[in-house]
């Protein structure tokens, strides 16, 4: 395996080489942080775009397949700016456009940038601080329970050559 990567002209397969023979011989190595490779510092600079990108990767597709929802969002920064975007999520998908639902969606969505890192922590800290206040939330709370309910945490150091 060694000898492929140094054969290797490109270092996309080089470096896939090596880090299978780096698995071969030590093992898989564990994350001594998060299991998401994203921190608490690294989300809070997010633009909503790519928050809303993030949310999408952690839908367990399979449990979100019967839900239905069109979301607002609206991301408010240090200096009273206020960012929106509409979020449909279909078919175990969740999709994300500029602009507003309006009076269509099923929830309205406030967060502040500073508590975006309430995200990173199991959803069922997200519905304590609904419960508490902690994130503003308009409309079908059901329905965004039902939505947290479907995010998912995942290991992101996974085995690249061994089952």
């Amino acid at each position: 395996m060694e000898q492929l990567a140094y054969q290797s002209e490109s270092a996309t397969w080089r470096n896939a080489y090596l880090l299978a023979t780096r698995e071969l011989r030590n093992g898989r190595t564990n994350a001594a942080h998060a299991s998401l490779p994203i921190g608490s510092d690294m989300i809070g600079l997010l633009s909503l775009e790519r928050f809303l990108e993030f949310l999408a990767i952690r839908i367990n597709g399979q449990q979100a397949q019967s839900l239905q929802a069109r979301i607002d969002w609206q991301l408010i920064d240090e200096t009273g700016q206020v960012q929106a975007q509409k979020s449909t999520l279909t078919n175990g998908a969740l999709n994300h456009l500029p602009g507003r639902h309006g009076e269509t969606a099923d929830v309205e969505v406030r967060i502040h940038r500073a508590s975006l890192s309430l995200w990173l922590s199991d959803p069922a800290a997200l519905t304590n601080a609904i419960d508490t206040g902690g994130l503003d939330i308009q409309g079908n709370r059901v329905l965004f329970r039902q939505f947290l309910q479907t995010l998912e945490s995942f290991d992101p150091m996974f085995n690249v050559i061994e089952p």
